[in-house]
């Protein structure tokens, strides 16, 4: 902060100083700011990229942990009720819209 004030010190002791660097700042901001604007860009543009990345990664992550799940559960079936066969298949629930209407097949209430 001290290197502050002494750098600037000088120019900000008077009202006619601080109007200056205001002026110069709102002449050099349209110079300035495009160029801050494509970095950041690029950065923001990585950065969703390396999410995209990560939720791929985990969608895969837990499909295959599903799929494991289930096929234990299969076998374990299997073995507790060897006289019944392979596990039954399990119905899907009906499909209901945010009003609770049941849904047709192609998804239209």
């Amino acid at each position: 902060m001290a290197l502050w004030d002494t750098i600037v010190g000088g120019v900000t002791d008077s009202w006619l100083g601080t109007a200056a660097l205001g002026v110069g700042a709102v002449l050099v901001a349209p110079l300035v700011l495009p160029v801050v604007g494509a970095g950041l860009r690029g950065l923001t543009k990585t950065v969703v990229k390396g999410g995209v990345l990560v939720v791929d990664g985990a969608t895969a992550a837990v499909a295959t942990a599903g799929e494991s799940a289930s096929d234990l559960w299969a076998e374990a079936y299997a073995e507790v009720h060897p006289e019944v066969g392979p596990a039954p298949e399990r119905e899907a629930a009906d499909l209901v819209d945010a009003y609770g209407q049941k849904l047709r097949d192609d998804g239209v209430a």
